[in-house]
């Protein structure tokens, strides 16, 4: 920002404006920039939230895969005392 106004007051100079265009000119500058940084902070905002969401999806997916998982285990668990059993009770 420093580096532009000063830039402009250079110009502003050569070119023979006078300080009320100057000024304007500054005035206009700084709108824009200030407009452009809460633009980026909205951007970086959403961004975080977006972040913060997929990281909650991605804990629920693997929570729901830790379960099947873990539901499929039991049933194999289940399936292997079966055959325990039966094998017992040939024997």
């Amino acid at each position: 920002r420093e580096e532009i106004n000063k830039e402009l007051r250079r110009s502003a100079k050569s070119t023979g404006m006078n300080d009320f265009c100057a000024k304007a000119t500054q005035d206009a500058v700084d709108s824009s920039l200030q407009i452009e940084l809460e633009t980026l902070r909205e951007r970086i905002r959403r961004m975080t939230t977006d972040q913060a969401s997929m990281s909650s999806d991605h804990r629920w997916e693997r929570d729901r895969m830790r379960h099947s998982h873990d539901m499929e285990m039991m049933d194999k668990d289940s399936e292997l005392e079966d055959l325990n059993w039966k094998h017992r009770m040939e024997l």
